[in-house]
């Protein structure tokens, strides 16, 4: 995720200035937000999904 958000960045650096990009990010902030706490959810929710589904093995 962080991934997405450092591509984001240089891709949006690489066509704006500075100054367009502040202003883009503080007023798009709500739903930049919205999208990487989604996306945090999802990844957690796999996560114990898959460590449920994980066989137990017992130490003997």
């Amino acid at each position: 995720i962080l991934f997405v958000f450092v591509f984001l960045s240089v891709s949006f650096a690489d066509i704006f200035e500075k100054s367009e990009l502040k202003t883009f990010f503080e007023s798009n902030c709500s739903q930049i937000y919205f999208i990487f706490y989604e996306n945090f959810i999802t990844l957690e929710s796999n996560l114990k999904q898959k460590v449920e589904a994980a066989p137990v093995y017992s130490l003997v």
